[in-house]
């Protein structure tokens, strides 16, 4: 299980700690597993959080991980993909 916070193209900019507004008419992510330069699953979510089940892993890569490569995405009506963050999880 992974999870992120979320940020904002639009008044994020408040040092109060606070959630930041959404600014989409919905929240959606995806989640790119990777393996090298090849995407090996997509994940959609409608949080700021994605579960990689172990059936998923096993599906993807013969077996379970002990990390995984990714990057999230948070999506736009407007523009598609926002931009990526990369991790190592």
């Amino acid at each position: 299980n992974v999870s992120w916070i979320r940020r904002t193209r639009i008044g994020g900019d408040s040092w109060e700690g606070a959630e930041v507004p959404l600014a989409e008419d919905s929240e959606r992510y995806e989640v790119d597993i990777i393996a090298g330069a090849l995407v090996k699953r997509t994940l959609s979510v409608t949080g700021a959080a994605a579960l990689y089940t172990l059936a998923q892993q096993t599906a993807d890569f013969g077996s379970a991980q002990a990390s995984v490569s990714l990057r999230i995405y948070q999506m736009s009506t407007l523009y598609c993909r926002g931009a990526v963050r990369a991790a190592v999880v």
